[in-house]
């Protein structure tokens, strides 16, 4: 391999007396050598070591050899030095094929008289790159799992009971009650969701009194917008206070507002439950149930005083 001269500031010994003509015109032109003698150990794995002591031979245009007798540095296979040679071109032992296989002269070197100094000498092939550190390779981290994106927020829910006795976020409103025994409207007692009152038929199966409903209203709070599942409950009791078949309902987002579905529950049949009617969707923070009086209280045999049962309404909301 072929190492161009570099200038290290490496002190090179010098001498007054002649150069070897064959190696005379060294310090302008590359020097072709490589090592295969030396007097000094190198340690395996050692990354960085001072020699001296080495044969080198040389070809080229000035064939021949010339023993390093300045130390030299050596990284990786490469042999810096600006030493002082002495010429051995009279020898003819045969170089290892690698720099790893030296081992120490012979026989003394002679001393043929000293030649001039070379200039800086890389010898050895050249690795892809010198080391820029000593000492073991640092640990590659280790590689850490993704952080999971945080999870969404729980949708806003609401829930609620309005009718007879219930309160909080909810209204329970009796328009037109008045009291005329079985006639009139009749309050049947109770608490929040067990207490009911019966309205009095209008009389007509088509038309409604409008002078006479019940009407529950939710402000449905944390759920501004979203869907509302609506459920009713049918209360026990004979035809007069449970007498509905069927009874209407209206629902709205705010009473007085546009409708936005009804349903109807046959009465008669389904006492005593819960019944879910439907889901409807409020934009507005509101919604509001009604319940009117359409309906026949009589029939071949004359009157049946038959009534509506307004009980409790219940509303359960998801934005």
């Amino acid at each position: 391999m072929a190492t161009e001269h570099q200038n290290t500031g490496v002190a090179a010994e010098r001498s007054d007396e002649p150069a070897s003509q064959a190696l005379a015109a060294a310090p302008s032109r590359p020097w072709y050598g490589r090592l295969h003698r030396s007097t000094a150990a190198i340690g395996l794995g050692t990354t960085l070591a001072t020699v001296a002591g080495m044969v080198i031979t040389f070809c080229g245009p000035e064939a021949g050899e010339a023993v390093l007798e300045s130390p030299a540095e050596v990284a990786d296979g490469w042999f810096l030095a600006a030493p002082s040679l002495q010429d051995r071109s009279s020898t003819s032992e045969t170089p290892p094929s690698t720099a790893t296989a030296m081992a120490p002269s012979p026989e003394p070197l002679a001393n043929k008289g000293p030649i001039a100094a070379a200039s800086p000498l890389l010898v050895g092939p050249r690795p892809a790159q010198l080391p820029t550190t000593i000492g073991p390779k640092p640990a590659t981290p280790a590689k850490t799992a993704p952080v999971p994106p945080p999870a969404k927020p729980a949708p806003a829910t609401y829930s609620a009971t309005a009718g007879p006795a219930c309160g909080g976020s909810t209204q329970f409103i009796r328009y037109g009650e008045y009291q005329d025994g079985n006639k009139g409207w009749i309050n049947h007692g109770g608490g929040c969701g067990s207490g009911f009152v019966s309205v009095p038929m209008s009389g007509n199966a088509q038309r409604e009194d409008p002078r006479a409903y019940t009407l529950w209203n939710f402000t449905t709070g944390p759920v501004a917008s979203g869907s509302c599942a609506v459920s009713v409950y049918v209360p026990n009791g004979d035809l007069v206070a449970v007498g509905g078949d069927p009874t209407y309902y209206r629902v709205f987002e705010r009473f007085g507002g546009a409708m936005i579905g009804s349903f109807q529950v046959r009465q008669v049949a389904q006492r005593g439950q819960w019944l879910r009617v439907g889901a409807y969707r409020i934009t507005g923070g509101r919604l509001s149930i009604q319940m009117i009086n359409t309906g026949v209280n009589w029939n071949s045999q004359g009157a049946t005083w038959a009534h509506h049962a307004a009980a409790a309404v219940r509303a359960d909301c998801t934005a």
